[in-house]
């Protein structure tokens, strides 16, 4: 099918490699914050790839009306018999929460969710520690939208991948590969937007928050996680813009292809055939009037309307014609 259009030859394993390098980008974001932590003694896979923390350090749930009370920093986990909990991480998949150790110089997980079965959603059980997030609509149902979407893209990008294989050998499964990888790239990049959004959003109204504890919450962006999906995100449009350009050029070969074989069938080139076209170099020889014999025709008609000879044979003019 590449006889014709070398370029598919040389783009496709480069279009294969850069879908191998989304699928492997996705695989890495959907199993960060997971496998066992053991209380600490162990990081969470890929701990770096947060979609958002939230520092509760500098919170305390008794208000400063009570400041002769011991302050308790942090938030609950009810997840975790609603121990209080210094930071909590917010990953596309699940989240971690932890303390703080050696003074803020590192961190402790102790607790994370169970894989794409309990997402980020303790905002309703802060309400009775003073903080509501629900108010301004801060989390919502975004951490349930991005799983989706990873589901969705991950699905996709490997159907892609799959037709991009048998796209060597079928110009269809090109076709097909080509509106998948778009398909891939827009839900890769509305991950990137919607995850960006969300991150800043929380960064900057989670300090505003009219808490009636003491201190303040703040939330911080994932920068590995967003350098990850944006570049994913512009890997994707690449590989579909490519994806274009190779199914149009093939397309273009195909016609020619077919017009070609069209001119020879018809005899434009060199047909195996006994017919050869007159604008193909081929010369007639003139008739020269020594060759041609004319035979003297009588002069009186006949009464069909035919000239007859000398000897009384009759000739049709037109019947030769």
């Amino acid at each position: 099918m590449f006889r014709s259009c070398s370029c598919s030859i040389i783009l496709l394993p480069l279009v294969l490699f850069l879908h191998g390098s989304i699928l492997a980008t996705e695989a890495i974001l959907l199993a960060a914050g997971t496998g066992p932590i053991e209380r600490g003694d162990r990081l969470p896979v890929f701990y770096n790839f947060t979609v958002a923390i939230i520092d509760a350090s500098q919170y305390s749930t008794v208000p400063p009306s009570q400041q002769g009370k011991t302050p308790e920093w942090g938030l609950p986990d009810p997840l975790d018999g609603d121990k209080l909990m210094d930071f909590f991480v917010i990953y596309p998949t699940s989240y971690c929460s932890g303390r703080l150790k050696d003074r803020g110089r590192g961190v402790y997980f102790e607790h994370c969710s169970r894989w794409g079965k309990e997402l980020f959603n303790l905002q309703g059980g802060w309400r009775n520690s003073g903080v509501d997030l629900v108010k301004n609509n801060l989390i919502g149902q975004t951490p349930n939208i991005i799983y989706i979407l990873f589901l969705t893209a991950l699905a996709v990008n490997a159907l892609a991948l799959i037709l991009g294989v048998f796209a060597f050998c079928s110009f269809w499964a090109m076709v097909a590969a080509t509106v998948v990888a778009w398909i891939s790239a827009a839900t890769i990049l509305t991950i990137s937007a919607l995850s960006h959004a969300f991150a800043t959003k929380l960064a900057n109204e989670v300090p505003r928050l009219d808490v009636s504890g003491t201190g303040r919450l703040y939330a911080y962006r994932g920068i590995a996680y967003a350098h990850a999906t944006w570049g994913e995100s512009a890997c994707a449009l690449v590989v579909a813009f490519l994806w274009l350009l190779i199914a149009w050029r093939t397309h273009v070969a195909r016609r020619r292809s077919r017009a070609a074989a069209a001119g020879r069938l018809l005899g434009m080139k060199g047909a195996p055939t006994s017919y050869q076209h007159m604008g193909s170099g081929y010369e007639m020889d003139p008739l020269q009037g020594s060759q041609v014999e004319l035979i003297q025709r009588g002069r009186s008609p006949s009464r069909a309307g035919f000239e007859q000879s000398g000897n009384g044979v009759a000739y049709e003019p037109f019947r030769h014609r």
